[in-house]
């Protein structure tokens, strides 16, 4: 500053925190210096910000609210710099402090994921008020439309299939494949092809590699030249292992063409001649047989349902059962389970619940006879619904044990269809002539699947080590009497057969790595 000239009062305040403006403790413009401005930035009188290189004016008579202006419109955070980020460990009470820094280009990468992941519309960068809360995080941040959006996540969306393709050709392992369709609200049929290995740390892993529209009728000619086709396209035709279908007249086309063109190729991509290759779904399966089982003994479970209708369906019934709950000792927090009658799961729930409370429903019928007369269960349709009950608490438990996705379910697959081939046939000859005829349903069903698929079964528990031969032997015996050591024999030649199609096939790689060794 000139000597002739007083200190203004910005330089003032300036000098006394520091060399930094008081009211810029942080951001770009954190020094200024109080001293005269350099010729070739402006006249005296002024002071210079050399990090946004901008000068004020700095007399006596002005203020700073000229520069409180000039630091709203910088940023608060200067380039390069860093944030620190302070988090928690999921489970714990665990803090952590980490370094932190920006970068548009991850944050513009996480919106387009958050996007795909949960199927948000491509125009939703356009809504209102998402734009404001960005903006309210960061006023900066880039809004693109959704026009380019939807072009970024299909590029992304190329990107990573190439990765995965040529993520796939390293792999020496097979593959196995579920194909299904279903029909959209505009109906329109698509296809949604997965394809399932396990990898060279033995870890489970799963990709969609097709889902697209088929267009004309869904003829088994149709769905297996579409499967073909992107076989082919991903280069895996000839490492196929085995196919997961549900159980319909046209997918059963579709297989025997599948395999068929597999044959005619000739090149040995087929395990053991297509044994394995069609697989029914197993929880489809079990979904058929127990809705055969419901419609045989469906007058039993019309009446409880009517009666926890009844009952739930007023304020007054549902204090009085759970009042009748109370003095029968039970728990009045568990709840009752309405049923749903596409679904035979939300049924076996609804008994399981009903029968729990059984001894108050009786009691309810007491107090209250007139009411809950005619459709409150006899006795003896008390006890059709506990055996009903019995046998979906088996396809109910199997149903979630099979659904698990974050370990192998083939090896459990064979016990638990066993123990119900057991329990239906011992039912079959039941006294009650209402569960014999529902048994003997649900066997129907359930046979047409079991000829079709206990060999292959078999063979995923042969290789449990902890089942081996013993168990197979075990459920022969119960099945088939005298006759199971020519079931066993028919199984044990299986599996020297696969044993056989494997050994050849590592033979063959050893020849192939040793040829290119010497040469």
């Amino acid at each position: 500053m000139h000597a002739d000239r007083p200190p203004s009062a910005l330089a003032r305040k300036t000098a006394r925190s520091g060399g930094r403006v008081p009211c810029c403790a942080h951001g770009p413009c954190q020094k200024a210096v109080p001293r005269a401005v350099p010729p070739a930035h402006g006249p005296p009188g002024h002071i210079y910000f050399p990090k946004c290189k901008q000068r004020y004016r700095a007399e006596g008579n002005h203020g700073t609210t000229g520069f409180k202006n000039h630091l709203k419109s910088q940023r608060s955070i200067v380039k390069g710099h860093q944030q620190l980020k302070v988090g928690k460990d999921p489970g714990t009470k665990i803090t952590h402090v980490q370094p932190y820094k920006y970068d548009q280009e991850v944050s513009l990468q996480k919106l387009n994921l958050a996007i795909t992941m949960h199927e948000y519309p491509f125009n939703i960068v356009e809504h209102e008020y998402l734009v404001d809360f960005i903006k309210s995080l960061r006023p900066n941040f880039p809004i693109k439309s959704c026009i380019t959006v939807r072009k970024e996540i299909m590029d992304k969306y190329l990107e990573e299939k190439e990765v995965l393709y040529a993520y796939l050709k390293t792999m020496q392992c097979r593959f196995s494949a579920t194909m299904d369709m279903w029909t959209s609200c505009q109906n329109k049929g698509y296809m949604c092809v997965t394809i399932h290995w396990v990898d060279d740390e033995w870890r489970m892993q799963k990709r969609i590699i097709g889902f697209f529209n088929v267009k004309g009728r869904h003829t088994g000619a149709k769905l297996s030249e579409t499967f073909t086709e992107v076989m082919v396209n991903w280069y895996i035709e000839k490492r196929l292992f085995a196919l997961t279908l549900d159980n319909a007249s046209s997918n059963e086309v579709a297989v025997h063409d599948i395999i068929s063109d597999l044959k005619d190729n000739d090149n040995g991509s087929l395990v053991c001649d297509g044994i394995f290759f069609h697989v029914r779904c197993a929880c489809r399966i079990l979904n058929l047989v127990a809705r055969d089982g419901l419609k045989a003994i469906s007058a039993t479970i019309t009446k409880i349902k009517s009666l926890v209708l009844a009952v739930k369906g007023s304020p007054l019934q549902w204090e009085m059962l759970l009042k009748c709950a109370t003095e029968s000792g039970l728990d009045t927090k568990r709840g009752i389970s309405m049923d749903v009658s596409t679904r035979w799961n939300s049924t076996y729930l609804m008994l399981r619940d009903a029968l729990y409370y059984k001894h108050a429903f009786v009691r309810l019928k007491s107090a209250n006879h007139r009411r809950y007369d005619k459709m409150s269960p006899s006795p003896a349709e008390w006890d059709k619904a506990f055996t009903l009950y019995q046998c979906l608490k088996k396809f109910y438990d199997l149903t979630k044990i099979l659904s698990g996705t974050s370990y192998p379910t083939a090896n459990l697959f064979y016990k638990g269809f066993c123990d119900i081939k057991l329990m239906l046939d011992e039912w079959c000859f039941s006294d009650d002539a209402t569960i014999s005829a529902m048994a003997i349903a649900m066997n129907e069903k359930f046979e047409k699947y079991w000829q079709q698929s206990n060999i292959a079964l078999a063979v995923d528990c042969f290789l449990d080590p902890r089942y081996k031969k013993k168990l197979i032997e075990y459920y022969m015996r119960k099945f088939y009497g005298d006759e199971y050591q020519v079931k066993l024999d028919e199984f044990v030649s299986v599996i020297k057969k696969l044993y056989q199609f494997y050994a050849s096939s590592a033979n063959a790689t050893s020849k192939k790595k040793s040829s290119r060794n010497r040469t």
